[in-house]
Parts: structure tokens; sequence; C-alpha cells
């Protein structure tokens, strides 16, 4: 049985990725309440969504892990040999440098405000993608502040760092 080194390392990212969302992740947005629908009165905290996307990806994440581990079980059981595939690590470096500019973003977050930090990781995901510079100063502006009114509207405070609103 042969298992790739790339997608056991990916999915050992996410999982980690996971992790440091869920420990970061509530503590860069205020934990208030709002209301989620007015004519039922359901309140959820500001804090829900990270924390069901973090949930998420780590359930996800160590169910893949654990099928990986089943299929070594089952090979070792067939008295198969367990090798490890290589990959082209051509393939693990943009996934190691997004996941390293999410958790530097998420680092950041509370410091430099949605706005400014968000502004930051686009252009540097947009430079790093090869855009054009017109589509990356557009993604860069439009983002953010579009984001962060359409959170307004769902009154989820977002941090505001550096700047005074």
């Amino acid at each position: 049985m042969k298992i790739r080194k790339q997608e056991l390392i990916i999915t050992i990212g996410f999982f980690v990725l996971g992790v440091a969302i869920l420990v970061l992740m509530p503590y860069q947005v205020s934990p208030r309440y709002f209301t989620a629908n007015n004519t039922s009165g359901v309140r959820m905290a500001t804090t829900t969504f990270p924390t069901l996307t973090a949930w998420l990806i780590i359930i996800s994440s160590g169910l893949y892990l654990l099928g990986i581990g089943v299929r070594c079980i089952q090979a070792k059981m067939a008295g198969q040999e367990i090798a490890f595939e290589n990959g082209k690590r051509m393939y693990l470096i943009p996934v190691i440098a997004v996941a390293v500019g999410i958790f530097i973003y998420v680092f950041l977050l509370r410091i430099l405000g949605f706005i400014i930090d968000t502004m930051i990781f686009t252009a540097l995901i947009g430079l790093y993608l090869k855009s054009s510079k017109l589509e990356i100063v557009i993604s860069s502006l439009v983002i953010p502040i579009a984001a962060y009114f359409i959170f307004g509207l769902m009154y989820v405070n977002l941090p505001s760092g550096i700047l005074p609103f």
C-alpha cells in the first residue's frame, strides 16, 4: 500500500490550521451577542461562526487521517508493505505559504484591525498568484471594505485595530 506524503502532510496541516483557528479566532472577535432573526429572537455569539468553522476543519481532517490510519491497519493485517510515495514538492509550497499567511493574518487581526489586515493579506495573495496590479488594488480595497459593512449589517463587530471606527 502506498501513501502519498503530500496527502498526509496537507491533511495534518489542515488539522493544525483548524486547531489554530479554534484557539486564536474566538479571541480576535469580541464575544458579543446579536439577534440572528428579529422575529424569532434567536441570539448568537459573534464567535459562533469561527468556532464552527474550526471544528468543521478539525473533524473533516481528523476523519481523513482516521481513514488513512484504517487503510494502514488493513494493509498491515493483510501482510502488505506500507510505503510512502514521494509526490512533487512543488504542491506543498503553496499550501504551506497560505497556511502561514492565514496564521499571521489571524495573529495580526486584533492589532491592525480587520480592514487593514485583510487589505494586506489580499494584496499579498494577489502578488503570490501573480495577478495584475489593477486586480490587486481593486480586490484589496473592495473585499475588506465590503465585508466590513456586510458584517456591520449583521451586527458583528470586527476588530478595528488602529483605525478609529
